[in-house]
């Protein structure tokens, strides 16, 4: 899970709640543990870094409701001092900000902890993407294009929720910083890096010979993240959500 200190942890909103038996479900015990690591094998928390424990959370109530994929985000507040560290952790890690309101962009980072075949869970994983495209997966009737899923090339598997999708990053190695499809070699952006998507869901999933075509596909294998907007006549886009956590007394 990755976040900004004592202010909210970005999330896919399945991370936060589910549908158990078919009632809406929150979930409890969250624990944020920046630079996991290999450890002892088998993956754990650093020493060095330690642990913080969450004190409120907050989703969209179409998740909730409905497990709605496009609006598959949610914040965790932590309180501000942790297992090791009597501080907050964007004190201890660094801060990051959000991108939202974006049209879709052709050059993406997507980070994550994947853990399923051929991952081990204890590193994290890096995906390179240079198209993105929309697609509309409501399953409770919103429509608004601005609203749909987002999808990069990715072939990280479950583990990897909840890792964010960078704008304005760039690699030390000048050599690793990579061409986009106009041909510019994207190398951040002063301000930068900023989150504006989350690991959400996965498109062609299981024996993956073609891309997704419902209805458009680029890649054998994708990943989702829901939109990250902002407006005032919408009242549970992500900044709505993320705002209810930043606001939070423990902030």
């Amino acid at each position: 899970m990755f976040g900004h200190g004592d202010r909210p942890q970005h999330h896919r909103r399945h991370c936060i709640a589910s549908k158990i038996g078919g009632t809406p479900t929150w979930h409890t015990n969250f624990l944020f543990c920046p630079s996991y690591y290999k450890a002892g094998g088998s993956g754990g928390p650093h020493p060095n870094r330690g642990c913080w424990s969450w004190a409120w959370a907050a989703t969209s109530s179409q998740w909730f409701s409905h497990e709605n994929p496009d609006r598959d985000y949610a914040c965790i507040v932590t309180h501000t001092t942790g297992t090791v560290h009597a501080n907050k952790i964007g004190n201890v890690t660094g801060w990051i900000g959000r991108g939202y309101n974006y049209a879709n962009i052709d050059a993406t980072l997507a980070w994550g902890y994947p853990a399923g075949s051929p991952f081990a869970g204890y590193h994290i994983i890096t995906v390179a993407a240079n198209e993105w495209y929309s697609v509309n997966m409501s399953n409770d009737g919103e429509t608004s294009p601005n609203l749909s899923s987002k999808y990069i090339g990715s072939d990280m598997t479950g583990g990897s929720s909840g890792g964010p999708w960078w704008l304005g990053t760039s690699h030390p190695n000048a050599a690793n910083n990579y061409p986009d499809t106009d041909g510019v070699t994207y190398t951040g952006w002063v301000g930068g890096p900023m989150l504006n998507g989350v690991n959400s869901h996965k498109r062609c999933l299981v024996n993956c010979t073609t891309p997704p075509t419902a209805t458009y596909g680029l890649f054998w294998q994708e990943m989702g993240s829901p939109p990250f907007t902002s407006s005032a006549s919408d009242g549970s886009d992500s900044e709505d959500v993320f705002g209810a956590c930043l606001g939070h007394s423990n902030n």
